[in-house]
């Protein structure tokens, strides 16, 4: 009797355990490499275009809500952590203001459950877009064609005085990365969907299977390729800011809400 009963539960755990292996655990690299790009690239873009750089570069929250972190980064434990949508300004001394991503809408945020709405910030955002001289996106919504991202992959573009897009044309949710250089010189590299939590560049983990495979399809070998350039990245600039997808930021690393007072 107590050997069937030990052999009965050895099968059960083996039956949740090797789909929970399987879903939030296994995440094969494909011996994926850094793409060739290295800090000087993306500083050299940067002052490709003369004028004053931005001053200072904020943030608004339009939405968060909490997932257990192991989804997000493969193997980083069920411990719950933050998705936060945000919207990011550039302020510039005497120019409008520059722009990226929107954070995300009402229509959106109920589509998606969020768990907390915040719609004064979705306001400022709404009054930000019709100030801004340039609105960019991490992910889709640019006004570039695949065939001119496949061009210019990886390839550092100049956008603005110290601002600088990073094109990402694998089969992933980011489109691009942007690098940006304040006149002070500090230095922030948005990294959007690559990375949603800076779990995922600390210890090189791409997103569950059961997010990969069966919500958002995405290229598993190009995303620890992006990983891994990320990382490089931090090495040789260890005093930038990497800013994750959707991580929690802190006031250190940037100044919150996109009102002055």
């Amino acid at each position: 009797m107590t050997t069937r009963l030990n052999i009965a539960l050895l099968a059960l755990f083996l039956m949740a355990a090797i789909p929970f292996y399987w879903l939030f655990i296994d995440d094969p690299s494909g011996n994926a490499a850094a793409k060739p790009l290295t800090i000087g690239q993306p500083r050299e873009a940067a002052d490709a275009i003369q004028g004053e750089k931005a001053i200072s570069i904020r943030y608004e929250t339009a939405s968060a809500r909490q997932i257990p972190r192991i989804v997000l980064a493969a193997g980083q434990g069920t411990r719950a952590t933050s998705v936060d949508m945000r919207s990011y300004k550039l302020d510039f001394t005497g120019q409008p203001p520059i722009l990226i991503d929107h954070g995300t809408t009402l229509v959106e945020a109920s589509g998606f459950r969020f768990e907390r709405v915040e719609r004064e910030a979705l306001k400022r955002m709404d009054e930000m877009r019709g100030k801004a001289r340039l609105v960019l996106t991490l992910g889709d919504g640019g006004d570039r064609s695949q065939d001119t991202r496949a061009a210019q992959c990886s390839r550092p573009k100049p956008i603005a005085a110290g601002v600088v897009e990073i094109p990402v044309c694998d089969d992933v949710l980011a489109k691009r990365m942007i690098y940006v250089r304040l006149e002070d010189g500090s230095e922030f590299l948005l990294v959007g969907d690559i990375a949603p939590t800076m779990a995922n560049i600390l210890t090189q983990s791409g997103p569950s299977r059961l997010l990969n495979d069966h919500f958002v399809k995405q290229d598993r070998r190009a995303i620890h390729s992006w990983l891994l350039t990320i990382s490089q990245l931090r090495d040789q600039a260890p005093e930038m800011e990497i800013i994750p997808g959707h991580d929690q930021l802190t006031h250190e690393q940037m100044r919150p809400s996109f009102d002055d007072s």
